[in-house]
């Protein structure tokens, strides 16, 4: 899709080179693509959280532990 955007707006805009464009688009959508993806699997340094679960019997849900801030967060994301 970047490549496709930018070969539009390459051939629209500055010298009409959509070439130029479709290299440009497809390298920064391989890029957003690619920290989104690696975001999401928990790497790239985007998260310091432990995944390991743990249960809360009293409470009956799932929490984390987050080793950067030493504060312990509930599944959701909020703090526990």
């Amino acid at each position: 899709m970047g490549a496709l955007a930018g070969a539009v707006i390459g051939n629209n805009v500055g010298s009409g080179d959509a070439g130029t464009g479709a290299a440009i688009g497809a390298a920064l959508g391989g890029t957003a693509g690619a920290v989104k993806g690696c975001r999401e699997d928990g790497g790239c340094g985007a998260t310091t959280v432990n995944r390991r679960q743990y249960y809360d019997e009293r409470a009956g849900r799932y929490y984390y532990y987050d080793t950067r801030t030493s504060r312990y967060f509930w599944e959701d994301g909020s703090p526990r």
